[in-house]
């Protein structure tokens, strides 16, 4: 048992008998409850994932572009609420969710819309049987006037029918409440706060110091990649949320101790083909059965096959589902989104390495399709649209600069297949989007409103790096000097924008101290400035990977935690979480991507830094 041992400090004959205490060592909470009488009690247990819950304030939603209205679809009638909690608790029935909101709210619920989906009408309170949350994050909508958000616990009746009811609940949490409630009863019978024993100290782990990490160092790089593949593959989605399960996490929150965002699938194309190039290009890692990354690879990619939406009389016949957001302005709370250049990306990352490196025709399948359906838009639209929203049964009405990216899926398809289609389709993709989008110094328009023909928000870095992607990807598939051209004028005007120390910001300019520096930018143009050396043998870009990835390998988190170490952790923004610490997967995947790249070149001298 626990170190403490807590009982009611009242009157035996006045409150039944209820006792609490942490489990020494194991993750569990031991209870023992005596009623004095023939009833049925309620035990309730209070913990702090679910007493933090996060609100409109803590989350960002998408804005109207990414949300159109249809005005021949019914809207949600009532204003809609959302707060996210967090369930890790391995408990099941008879223990429930017990959500309370304010006396005489009505209105509507929804938990977890399409993932796990439970729903009802709003009349003060409900429960929900646990085995029915998801593990993890959690979202529940709530859709009425002037709703305050609710008040939940975990609950389940006990009687003294059969004597002391003794039981313990798997809980991870390190303070819980529980409390004893007679049906209908005003306040609580009893109450005890237990704190789990803080385990024994132990010797420092040591830390690496990576302040000084430099790229000449081949031991520390191939250290470096090996924990990029390590967090690569605690990112795994468990097979406990089986719509998702053997993908990977968008990202990590520090700030809750916790992997989210499970439904962004575009970005499981970088981390499939990462997984793939780490079998076969790094020494075998003794601390992995052969075969860990290949097997994790593939379980993704056949899982990211499940999202493929198939009817031929519907626009988005062979088009993937890329990600799913969270918006109250749904009746369900969530919006799901389908893309042409999304689903190409992955297709190019992950698809077609699969498709190689296994000989599983479906892959071969999928993103022949793709590309039928890519053509079939083409046809239809000046510039594909960006997104196909399921919710509102219409595309959105602009096409984002980093739509480019899916230039790699015409380009992987010919150079591994020798698709006799892919050139003329990808000209044509790439092509349309430098007529209606292109600017000066191969920039491309942040976005552009088909209907208007006109350009809207400003050039960043991030979204041009994936252009310039897209720009390597058409000069590899055509040989047209067109795009390498345009490459080089891109990438001599986001080299300008780089730090000494080889960090980006947002914008287009050095970064100053008050500027952010955007993690994922450093990450992805690593790898894309090392590619334009690879296809150019020109020195510039080299010295801008190395400068980018030196950024890199000294804010790798080499730390003991299993949940950040490898990754490059940062105060950000993304998907529906606000500035907080936290790790993207596609930042820690190029990373990886780069480090590879550099360690494909000769080795380096301290001479030769950058």
């Amino acid at each position: 048992m626990g170190h403490l041992f807590l009982t009611v400090s009242a009157p035996a004959q006045t409150l039944p008998p209820l006792r609490a205490a942490f489990v020494a060592d194991q993750p569990l909470l031991d209870l023992t409850i005596t009623p004095p009488d023939d009833e049925i009690y309620e035990v309730r247990l209070h913990v702090d994932d679910l007493d933090k819950l996060e609100t409109a304030a803590d989350l960002k939603f998408a804005g109207e572009i990414y949300l159109p209205t249809n005005p021949d679809l019914p809207m949600n009638p009532l204003p809609g609420h959302q707060v996210f909690f967090v369930h890790r608790n391995a408990t099941s029935a008879p223990w429930e969710l017990a959500v309370t909101f304010a006396p005489h709210t009505r209105g509507t619920w929804n938990l977890n819309g399409p993932f796990a989906p439970t729903e009802g009408s709003l009349e003060g309170s409900f429960a929900v049987p646990v085995d029915q949350l998801l593990p993890g994050e959690n979202l529940l909508q709530f859709n009425g006037w002037s709703v305050a958000p609710p008040q939940m616990w975990y609950r389940r009746e006990v009687s003294s029918r059969a004597g002391p009811t003794h039981f313990r609940v798997p809980l991870t949490a390190m303070t819980a409440r529980v409390e004893l409630w007679s049906p209908g009863g005003p306040q609580a019978l009893a109450s005890v706060e237990v704190t789990r024993s803080a385990p024994p100290e132990r010797p420092p782990a040591a830390v690496t110091d990576v302040s000084a990490a430099t790229v000449a160092d081949r031991v520390h790089l191939l250290r470096a990649a090996r924990a990029v593949g390590a967090n690569v593959l605690q990112s795994r989605i468990p097979a406990s949320h089986p719509q998702f399960a053997d993908g990977f996490h968008l990202i990590y929150d520090d700030t809750r101790g916790l992997w989210r965002v499970p439904h962004w699938v575009w970005a499981w194309g970088p981390a499939i083909k990462l997984l793939l190039d780490l079998e076969t290009q790094l020494p075998a890692d003794p601390a992995l059965p052969p075969g860990t990354y290949r097997d994790a690879a593939a379980a993704a990619g056949l899982r990211s096959l499940d999202f493929i939406f198939h009817d031929p009389d519907h626009p988005t016949h062979d088009i993937a589902t890329v990600r799913w957001s969270q918006s109250p302005d749904t009746l369900d709370g969530v919006v799901e989104y389908r893309s042409t250049a999304d689903s190409l990306f992955l297709a190019g990352w992950g698809w077609m390495p699969l498709h190689a490196a296994t000989g599983d025709d479906r892959f071969l399948t999928a993103t022949r399709r793709l590309t039928d359906a890519a053509e079939r838009l083409m046809d239809a639209y000046p510039v594909v649209p960006q997104d196909y929203v399921v919710q509102r049964e219409r595309w959105t009405p602009h096409t984002l600069d980093e739509s480019v990216f899916g230039m790699v899926g015409f380009e992987r398809l010919h150079a591994l297949v020798g698709d006799p289609d892919a050139i003329d389709r990808g000209t044509r993709f790439l092509d349309s989007h430098l007529t209606h989008m292109g600017q000066p110094d191969g920039l491309l328009a942040r976005g552009w409103l088909r209907d208007e023909d006109r350009d809207f928000w400003d050039a960043d870095i991030k979204g041009h790096l994936w252009v310039l992607h897209g720009y390597l990807s058409g000069y590899e598939l055509t040989t047209d000097h067109r795009y390498l051209t345009l490459a080089r004028q891109l990438a001599a005007k986001i080299a300008t924008a780089q730090a000494e120390d080889g960090a980006w910001t947002h914008a287009f300019h050095v970064p100053k101290a008050e500027d952010s520096i955007d993690e994922r930018a450093v990450a992805i143009g690593a790898w894309l400035f090392y590619e334009m050396h690879r296809l150019t043998g020109d020195a510039a870009p080299l010295r801008t990977a190395r400068r980018a990835l030196t950024w890199c390998l000294r804010h790798q988190d080499l730390s003991a935690n299993p949940d950040l170490h490898g990754a490059l952790p940062n105060i950000t923004n993304m998907g529906h979480l606000n500035r907080r610490r936290m790790t993207i997967l596609y930042s820690t995947v190029f990373f990886g991507h780069a480090l590879l790249a550099e360690l494909a070149l000769p080795e380096l001298t301290a001479a030769d830094l950058p």
